[in-house]
């Protein structure tokens, strides 16, 4: 072999050689442009999330206290897409029907809102109902003073009896008098009857939803608000409903009991005075 064939046989294998370069960067170039461009043109999507603030019990009905809520705009691949949580917009109220560890995600799956089949399974499992309060213009505060998850005392608002005797008497309940005379010297006694209630859900009527429900309704009603109650505490409720005012009243700094002359010693002077 000569000295010209290999030259030109060299000369080949160098030309083969860049031009499997050049192709390759070509692939690759197009590869990081392709790829990009997926990540680019990627959909995004909208979500909820929720994640737990502590640890929390199966049974729990949450309280914005208990999670702190963000929304995001993430890639539809993100692996916390699948916590979203929309369409909700609260989850207050809902019943947690596993145990959750604190920072962790809660998901669809894990809650049950009021008045689903679960909730209702779950309330009556554990020896629960919902019961409903509904809430007139008197106290329609309450329909933005509490929150779902709330936990509340139910107090008897009753006119105390003359006879000292029947206040001391667990069984005995006070009538409230309807005569303005009486109820000038009238002294008012606040009584704990359930202590310790959660509120589930609170619905204020719209003003359309108002005129509609209350159209044949004596007693108008600008909401409700619905608690779980144990099944035993119904018969309570029952025996007391009509023996005076029923209040829902905020956990803290209730009281077993309270009297007006107790509140308001002045009055018990000018009773006095009167006779």
């Amino acid at each position: 072999m000569n000295y010209r064939v290999v030259l030109l046989f060299s000369i080949l294998i160098i030309v083969i050689g860049v031009f499997g370069l050049l192709t390759n960067n070509k692939d690759d170039k197009k590869d990081l442009i392709t790829n990009a461009t997926n990540v680019i043109s990627e959909k995004k999507v909208y979500v909820l999330l929720a994640k737990a603030k502590e640890n929390l019990a199966i049974g729990a009905l949450l309280n914005n206290k208990d999670y702190i809520l963000s929304h995001q705009e993430l890639p539809e691949s993100s692996p916390l897409v699948k916590n979203n949580l929309s369409p909700l917009s609260s989850i207050e109220g809902f019943l947690l029907k596993n145990n959750l560890e604190k920072n962790a995600y809660i998901t669809r799956t894990m809650i049950a809102e009021p008045e689903s089949p679960d909730f209702i399974k779950f309330n009556l499992e554990s020896g629960k109902m919902i019961y409903t309060f509904e809430i007139g213009k008197k106290n329609q505060y309450l329909l933005n003073l509490f929150h779902p998850g709330d936990h509340v005392s139910l107090q008897l608002r009753t006119a105390e009896s003359s006879n000292s005797n029947q206040i001391n008497n667990p069984d005995h309940i006070s009538i409230k008098s309807n005569n303005s005379s009486t109820n000038n010297n009238q002294d008012y006694v606040l009584t704990k009857i359930i202590p310790d209630i959660q509120i589930v859900s609170i619905k204020k009527y719209s003003d359309e939803e108002s005129s509609k429900i209350n159209k044949n309704n004596e007693n108008y009603t600008l909401g409700y608000i619905d608690v779980s109650i144990k099944v035993s505490d119904l018969e309570t409720i029952f025996m007391t409903e009509q023996s005076g005012d029923l209040i829902l009243v905020p956990m803290k700094g209730s009281s077993q009991e309270n009297k007006l002359s107790t509140i308001m010693p002045k009055l018990k002077v000018i009773k006095e005075l009167r006779g």
